[in-house]
């Protein structure tokens, strides 16, 4: 028996907590749907119960950790959600991917721990991705890119090949990054913010927020 646990349960656990079995039984070799508990989790629990998933606090998540609980990340804000990977993982649990059944990652692409990716996502051919990248509905990440820790993709986020975005990116719904190169790829810098609808043409300072078309750096 395990216990998988989505961190937040406002408006985006709640979208994607419907294919969390399927994403934990494909990742575990004859474990079925009756050796499964699935739990939201909030550092501050409003309600007992939410979409039918009982809800509980960090503190209560791990108090009742016996080796067999794992957990994703469901909200949003980097500082906050590195911190909440170290107080889970310190405590014992152990971080699981959260993959929709209907993504798409293709061959010589490496992926870090704690994976969420939503549905009709796609990370293309000789990828980096690194730990606890979120990836929500329709995103896409073409050849040859690095991706950091802690990044960020809202909807329909279309990142062109040969582009590196540094740790602790967010960038917004809808934004889209023009074609780098092998020796001149197109970065991110780490902690950058891209404003969703943003054609991002030149590369972004690390810290800075940028928007519009083409994106530029706010003051």
């Amino acid at each position: 028996m395990i216990t998988y646990g989505l961190v937040g349960a406002g408006g985006l656990g709640r979208d994607h907590m419907d294919y969390a079995m399927s994403s934990v039984l494909k990742q575990f070799d004859g474990l079925t749907e009756n050796e499964v508990r699935l739990v939201f989790i909030d550092a501050e629990p409003k309600e007992r119960e939410v979409q039918g998933y009982p809800v509980l606090s960090i503190e209560d998540f791990l108090a009742e950790n016996r080796g067999h609980h794992y957990f994703n990340l469901s909200f949003s804000g980097w500082q906050d959600r590195r911190q909440t990977v170290e107080l889970m993982t310190a405590g014992g649990a152990k971080p699981l991917a959260h993959i929709h059944p209907q993504v798409n990652i293709r061959n010589n692409t490496t992926i870090g721990e704690g994976l969420f990716m939503a549905y009709c996502a796609m990370i293309a051919t000789t990828c980096t991705v690194g730990s606890f990248f979120q990836m929500l509905d329709y995103s896409y990440i073409s050849h040859d890119c690095v991706i950091g820790d802690f990044v960020e993709c809202g909807p329909r986020v279309s990142i062109n090949g040969n582009t590196i975005v540094e740790d602790n990116a967010y960038i917004g719904a809808g934004a889209v990054f023009r074609q780098g190169t092998p020796e001149k790829p197109l970065r991110i810098g780490k902690g950058a913010v891209v404003g969703m609808g943003s054609v991002v043409t030149k590369d972004v300072p690390a810290g800075a927020v940028v928007y519009g078309n083409p994106a530029r750096v706010q003051p």
